[in-house]
């Protein structure tokens, strides 16, 4: 029997696992399958709760996923189970895995959780095998980043500003991963530049040949792969960089088109400034009333507009007086 890793996820406290086994020169197929933990330092052992499972006897392999949400603190070695009645065979996983999978494993500390609540999935020193980390006791001196807006190169590209909570080292790496685009797909590692004492920009290969691409990137530091939630894709210069970005799921942004909107708009109404309701006197009343006064004819217009400039320089008088302010020389009387 041999099993090989498919995928592992991280989410808050959930941990998520899918593997697949091939079983050479097998009639039929497993009756069950699963994914088991094992405490590194207790002992203890605990089960995943098992989400879907392919044991078509058609297939080249069987293929189980399953997760967990309460492992206590510790290490936990990941085994994959083949069930046959009573009969159970444990195989370690991790060893052999999808390419899809980063050698640099996966947490949530991005989500900046309780030192407590730390999930590091990462591969053990020379066999590649998976173990989780929970509780961050192997890997005490985690380093984090976060993202913390984008700007335009000066080549016109984007860039990501990267903020870390300590001075930044030789020995981390950045990647982009670019989906939806197959000449330019897969995983690549990305320059930076040192922008400052704990600030990095990324410059990631995007350009309006992209359009619809989906983009993620993560960071890799001191052996610990952590995702990077894309920032102030809503102040992105569209028009300047010659495309635009989206907001996609899981922190990733999707290559658009300039002039396309990035984010719904708020269902709440538009401020709108309130007119202040001016005191009605005689005098306004004359005004406006001069206002509606019909016109015909020169000698008409000539003595509307005598009248109208009359009552609406008595009106700045009113406003004026109201507002205990001296008039001008032209007003005094």
């Amino acid at each position: 029997m041999s099993t090989k890793l498919e995928d592992v996820r991280v989410k808050g406290r959930t941990v998520q696992v899918s593997a697949s086994v091939r079983i050479a020169d097998l009639e039929g197929a497993p009756e069950r399958l699963g994914i088991r933990g094992h405490h590194r330092h207790s002992g203890a052992v605990e089960d995943f709760s098992v989400a879907a499972s392919e044991l078509s006897p058609d297939g080249p392999s069987f293929l189980v996923s399953a997760e967990h949400s309460s492992l206590d603190r510790g290490v936990w070695d990941l085994f994959t189970v083949v069930a046959f009645g009573e009969f159970e065979k444990e195989l370690r996983l991790g060893a052999e895995r999808a390419r899809s999978v980063e050698p640099e494993g996966i947490s949530n500390l991005a989500d900046d959780p309780m030192p407590q609540d730390r999930l590091i999935a990462y591969f053990t020193e020379g066999p590649g095998n998976l173990s989780i980390d929970r509780g961050g006791l192997l890997l005490r001196n985690t380093a984090r980043a976060r993202s913390v807006g984008l700007t335009v190169d000066e080549n016109r590209r984007a860039m990501m500003l990267v903020q870390t909570a300590g001075v930044p080292k030789e020995s981390d790496e950045y990647f982009c991963y670019l989906e939806g685009i197959p000449q330019h797909g897969g995983r690549q590692l990305l320059p930076t530049v040192q922008l400052g004492d704990r600030l990095l920009g990324l410059r990631l290969p995007l350009t309006a040949e992209m359009i619809g691409a989906t983009v993620t990137v993560s960071a890799a530091l001191n052996k610990v792969r952590t995702p990077l939630q894309f920032v102030g894709t809503e102040f992105w210069p569209a028009r300047a960089a010659g495309f635009g970005l989206a907001e996609g799921e899981d922190g990733s942004v999707v290559v658009v088109k300039p002039g396309t909107r990035t984010r719904e708009r708020s269902a709440a109404k538009p401020f709108t400034p309130r007119r202040v309701k001016q005191r009605s006197t005689p005098r306004a009343r004359a005004a406006a009333a001069a206002k509606s006064l019909p016109v015909v004819g020169p000698a008409l217009t000539r003595a509307v507009r005598t009248v109208r400039g009359g009552a609406r320089e008595r009106a700045d008088l009113d406003l004026l007086v109201a507002m205990e302010v001296p008039p001008p020389v032209e007003f005094r009387r």
